[in-house]
């Protein structure tokens, strides 16, 4: 197992208490970095954890495509209320349709909240995209392991009406924030 990743999730229960065999045998063996990463095919998808969770130890293969596989889109008039962001919600919608458009079909959306994965599925809806086994729709909390040729992340967090923007990002804040974040 991998400590610095998420172990199962209690956020949305009603309990914490949670011991995983990974905790119990930290305690007993000696842990030992495997520093191999495989599974992506471009080393910029795994530059962020490498750098602030693996100390820059991880390697991987060169990459298949000289072409950046991240990109960041801004949603300048998203506004965050009771857990979801509208407005975000509706880009994300129409991204997955632009998708569709271009032949993509092995498609993965992840929400930080699961209002913000409701609200992403009711707007996927509203334009009368179907919403099938190509695509995965999960909020933070279910998403580890998963693969996808294209994984879209929405934030969602944002301003509020009042124009306040509040430093609580739901289960980032709480124990092992940083490893729902790696």
């Amino acid at each position: 197992g991998d400590s610095k990743q998420m172990p199962p999730s209690q956020f949305f229960s009603s309990t914490t208490d949670s011991i995983t065999l990974l905790n119990q045998a930290d305690s007993v063996f000696k842990s030992h970095l495997l520093t191999w990463h495989y599974r992506s095919e471009h080393p910029k998808l795994m530059q962020f954890s490498n750098q602030h969770f693996y100390d820059d130890e991880l390697c991987y293969f060169p990459s298949v495509s000289d072409q950046n596989p991240i990109e960041l889109l801004k949603i300048r008039n998203g506004i965050f209320e009771d857990g979801k962001n509208i407005n975000e919600a509706v880009r994300v919608a129409k991204m997955y349709e632009s998708l569709l458009k271009t032949g993509v079909r092995n498609i993965a959306i992840i929400a930080f909240s699961k209002e913000q994965e409701k609200q992403i599925e009711k707007e996927i809806l509203k334009l009368n995209l179907s919403i099938n086994n190509e695509l995965l729709i999960r909020n933070l909390e279910n998403s580890q392991g998963i693969e996808r040729d294209v994984v879209v992340v929405s934030v969602g967090y944002g301003f509020n009406t009042g124009g306040q923007f509040r430093m609580s990002f739901g289960p980032l804040n709480q124990d092992y924030g940083a490893n729902r974040l790696n």
